[in-house]
């Protein structure tokens, strides 16, 4: 599989205007273009880049019009319509794209992986534009055989980030440590529920899972080893309008950010709801109008939620509203809201080694503000909404004292074989953050670990080309940025880091 490698943030900045970030706003004589910023070839419009979809991938047929095509209408009917949309990037007039075509088999999607509302700084990274053809399978299909799969339930590296932190916790593993996500070349991983063993390919640590339906990438749920090492963003949002920001990676409250492109490690329905037109319904000031993390997760659903990107194996990442069963008709006759499977158990069940209760007793316990789980300048905590245990398969949604660090190894996935808990209006979603459905497989945000996806139901091959001819997909990782790392030029050989990649760093 090949991927674009995130160079992961350092140093969470304040937000500047988080309250009052405006939408894109049209203009009717704007041209379609990608500037040449961070090496992208200029000037060229989305629809004359699909012209280079032949040079990054073999075609299985002609590229044409999707809706001619069997699953094309599908995804070309699901992205924005961004024409005359303009966005401002502190001051600077920019203009997101997004085009596609099938071929027999796929379709190819291009942008310049722009927001398609005004910008929202909240790192040290400056928005630029970037050239990408993602290529989705039209008719994808879960793995069928389980031969060189690894049982998920044996996977143990946590192990490692527990003895990291109770040594010194300031210090991250010199790699992600859970061994749930991949570092290299994609593993397999299997698990069974509802009496079937499925399989899952492993999504990439700090990298490209799928795309927005406005073009900018998924991330998976991970940053990088600094400042939260291997850490969960989510747990810097504000819990409601009352909180401020925490200290570490912060996404902007439509669930994205900047490294070297923007990208996206969560997201909220009213940020991609369209209009009649496709065109972007609402503005990011309106989308994000009184943020609640606790009452996104919890407020019963009127209507399912419709699609807010594809993932990697072509399956559609969708909002946080399911529809669970439809009538003969069609009509949705019961829609829940998701509900992540993973559970926050603490970096505490890997191990049970002197000193654990000074460093880590204060996990899961509920809380009303961060000064609740620790005061220190140097404290790991948070008080943020999350999904806890509640005693057997049950779980509660509330605020609790989270570690920041090391998501993968502080959420335990709790098997359910019956998702739709009685008596209640959620639903519970499989390990890779999706649900089998009336309406067939998706995936569903759902503001809490993992985000979007945990894994990949099916199988995700050449999925995306960084069309820039400096690119990082094309000649390696890009160099550090200041206050940065697992990117090229920080003196460490780790994580993505290779010789292939990155000779600077590993000669």
């Amino acid at each position: 599989m090949r991927l674009t490698t995130c160079c992961a943030l350092l140093v969470g900045f304040p937000v500047a205007g988080c309250g009052g970030g405006g939408g894109g706003s049209p203009d009717a004589g704007a041209d379609v273009g990608v500037t040449g910023d961070q090496g992208v070839v200029a000037p060229t419009a989305c629809t004359a880049l699909l012209e280079e979809a032949g040079d990054a991938y073999t075609l299985t047929g002609t590229l044409r019009d999707c809706a001619g095509v069997t699953g094309g209408a599908a995804v070309a009917g699901s992205l924005m319509n961004l024409s005359g949309i303009t966005i401002d990037n502190e001051g600077t007039d920019m203009t997101p794209c997004i085009a596609v075509l099938c071929d027999d088999t796929h379709a190819y999607v291009a942008t310049n992986a722009l927001p398609h509302y005004d910008f929202v700084a909240t790192t040290p990274n400056a928005l630029v534009e970037n050239a990408f053809i993602y290529r989705v399978p039209l008719t994808p299909a879960p793995y069928a055989g389980t031969t060189s799969a690894t049982d998920a339930n044996t996977i143990n590296g946590c192990a490692a980030a527990y003895t990291q932190y109770l040594a010194a916790p300031d210090t991250a593993t010199q790699n992600e440590p859970s061994g749930l996500c991949s570092l290299g070349t994609a593993a397999l991983m299997s698990d069974t529920e509802d009496s079937v063993t499925h399989v899952y390919q492993q999504i990439p640590c700090f990298d490209t899972t799928g795309f927005m339906i406005a073009g900018s990438p998924v991330f998976g749920p991970n940053e990088g080893a600094m400042p939260d090492p291997y850490g969960n963003p989510g747990y810097n949002y504000p819990n409601d309008t009352s909180d401020d920001y925490g200290n570490g990676a912060a996404l902007d409250f439509c669930g994205g950010h900047t490294a070297f492109t923007m990208h996206y490690h969560a997201a909220i329905d009213a940020c991609f709801e369209r209009d009649a037109s496709g065109a972007p319904a609402n503005s990011y000031a309106d989308a994000t109008a009184g943020w609640d993390i606790e009452a996104a997760m919890t407020a019963p659903c009127t209507e399912p939620s419709g699609v807010v990107g594809w993932s990697a194996d072509g399956y559609p990442m969708m909002g946080s509203c399911v529809c669970v069963a439809r009538d003969g008709d069609g009509a949705c006759t019961d829609v829940r809201r998701a509900r992540s499977g993973w559970v926050y158990g603490g970096l505490g069940t890997w191990g049970d080694a002197p000193g654990e209760a000074a460093a880590l007793g204060v996990e899961g316990s509920t809380c009303t503000t961060d000064d609740d789980c620790c005061t220190d300048a140097n404290c790991h905590f948070s008080c943020s909404v999350t999904v806890a245990g509640n005693g057997g398969t049950d779980t509660v949604v509330g605020r609790r004292c989270v570690l920041v660090d090391y998501s993968w190894c502080t959420h335990q996935y709790v098997r359910r074989d019956d998702k739709l808990p009685a008596g209640e209006d959620y639903v519970y979603l499989d390990r890779c953050n999706g649900y089998d459905g009336p309406d067939g497989y998706a995936y569903h945000t759902t503001l809490t670990f993992p985000f979007m996806t945990g894994c990949l139901r099916g199988a995700a091959d050449d999925y995306v080309a960084d069309r820039g001819d400096g690119g990082m997909n094309m000649m390696g990782l890009p160099m550090c940025m200041p206050g940065q790392m697992m990117c090229c030029g920080d003196g460490i050989c780790g994580g993505p880091e290779n010789a292939q990649n990155c000779s600077a760093d590993c000669p």
